[in-house]
């Protein structure tokens, strides 16, 4: 247990890192002085490059590729940057891009190699998701931000997304459970993803909604494919499917018109509809498009929106197509690729619990990549590092005997 030890801290911190501002808004933690981030990421780079240097590694060829991909498109948009149009937000992202994004990656491969901090990293999850499934829905009864950060409607608005994000991780890890869990464990699992559910509803955050429906379609099933089991997955993603849509159609047909859950009434008043920001922000990528881009965070200079964050394409094809041009595009698309690559060959070589959790946090990653974050964005990196690394394995150290 004293050499697991390590391992399971390094997962945990990882967890903590990944939700660190869920963490933030949570009793006791919402008025430190201090952003958690710091504290965590060191903790984690070195816990992460100490079992990667010192403990001997298989890395595969699929994880070798996307560290290499990674660095190429990092350096590409550090390229990039000379001609930009942002001079306030460039420094800041490119500093993301370049030390924060290789940072998280090398912190999924360490946590993905080890079974150990793979258990601490989704236990992690586990325990943030079920924290802010209780703190967010009383923040939104009384209309306060949570997360930290001032109360007004674009702190809430931000804060909340991230707040989903981390219930769908939880419920993730959670309808994975379920599948290997027996009798009453079982039960308690399923019982508390429908509480993740019920508390998604409520915060606002469609993209965290949209990958918590999706994880827990598939990672449970994932688990059965692993095992051979395909017909059983099948019925069971089936089954889990028509029991969401079930839910969902049981609670609006119990809720007053006027008190439709938060995340709900967003996807009803008309998420793509005309007035939208997405689809707009979208179209304007497409035209905005250059062969070698606007420069790394020039979309928002160049769509007259001034330099500001908020103003990205909120969709990561679309960023790096719009600021990074053909190569940056091309660029993301292999590390898509390479990754998808590695779900399908490595099912088998991990424990299948592991490979329908890594599945369920693929589709988490996929639907906030889609409709939410940009390139600078940590959950996106780490997630990628989660999926690599299923292609790094760590071997038992080999202990020399006497002769």
């Amino acid at each position: 247990m004293r050499i697991e030890a390590p391992a399971v801290l390094l997962g945990l911190a990882a967890a903590g890192l990944q939700f660190a501002a869920a963490l933030k808004g949570l009793p006791g933690l919402a008025h430190l002085p201090f952003d958690l981030t710091p504290p965590l990421l060191s903790v984690v780079v070195g816990l992460a490059a100490v079992r990667l240097a010192f403990h001997p590694h298989r890395i595969g060829p699929e994880a070798a590729s996307v560290i290499g991909v990674q660095a190429l498109l990092a350096l590409w948009l550090i390229t990039a940057g000379a001609w930009s149009g942002s001079t306030e937000v460039l420094p800041r992202k490119l500093a993301e891009i370049a030390l924060l994004a290789p940072a998280m990656t090398l912190a999924g491969l360490a946590v993905a190699a080890h079974p150990a901090a793979f258990a601490g990293f989704a236990g992690g999850c586990a325990v943030i998701g079920g924290a802010v499934a209780l703190a967010v829905p009383l923040a939104v009864a009384v209309g306060i931000a949570v997360l930290g950060g001032a109360p007004d409607a674009e702190t809430i608005r931000v804060q909340y997304q991230v707040a989903t994000l981390a219930l769908a991780a939880a419920a993730t890890v959670l309808a994975v459970g379920a599948v290997t869990a027996r009798g009453f464990g079982r039960g308690l699992r399923i019982a508390a993803v429908a509480g993740l559910g019920l508390a998604a509803l409520a915060t606002g955050g469609r993209a965290g909604l949209a990958g918590l429906a999706a994880a827990v379609v598939l990672a449970p099933s994932a688990v059965l494919a692993a095992r051979g089991r395909r017909v059983a997955a099948l019925a069971l993603a089936c089954a889990t499917g028509a029991a969401l849509a079930a839910g969902i159609a049981l609670v609006l047909a119990l809720t007053d018109p006027a008190g439709v859950p938060r995340t709900l009434a967003r996807l009803l008043d008309g998420a793509l509809g005309a007035g939208a920001v997405r689809p707009t922000l979208w179209a304007a990528s497409w035209d905005l498009a250059t062969p070698l881009g606007l420069g790394t965070a020039g979309f928002a200079p160049a769509a007259g929106l001034g330099d500001a964050r908020g103003w990205h394409p909120h969709n990561l094809g679309l960023e790096a197509l719009v600021e990074g041009g053909v190569p940056a595009a091309a660029l993301l698309t292999a590390i898509v690729l390479l990754c998808l690559a590695t779900l399908i060959r490595r099912a088998r070589d991990v424990p299948p619990a592991q490979f329908g959790a890594t599945v369920g946090f693929a589709c988490v990653a996929l639907a906030q990549a889609a409709t939410s974050t940009d390139l600078g964005n940590r959950m996106a990196w780490l997630w990628v590092g989660l999926i690599a690394g299923l292609a790094v394995r760590a071997e038992p150290r080999r202990v020399a005997m006497p002769a």
